[in-house]
């Protein structure tokens, strides 16, 4: 990803968290396009290359003993309102 992008990637990452705290719910694609001065389509663009995390911890091997739970569970991005922007 371009450096550029990575960068409108963590700013609509804190913008959505910013606006989550002050809105008390999830924020709309268009209202975190709005706080970030970016495009629609740029803000959901990005939230479809933002849809997992990757744990350091867990293991490469999926047959692994001892996998967390967690690691295969969906992250605390992959929300109902991240699919909405994605449309996944």
């Amino acid at each position: 990803m371009p450096l550029n992008r990575t960068a409108d990637l963590s700013r609509i990452v804190r913008t959505a968290e910013t606006l989550r705290q002050e809105l008390r719910r999830e924020p709309t694609p268009e209202e975190i396009a709005h706080s970030t001065g970016l495009s629609l389509d740029v803000v959901q663009s990005l939230a479809a290359l933002n849809t997992s995390d990757v744990r350091l911890d867990a293991p490469l091997d999926p047959k692994a003993t001892g996998r967390s739970s967690s690691a295969s569970s969906p992250t605390s991005r992959e929300t109902p309102s991240h699919r909405r922007w994605t449309g996944s």
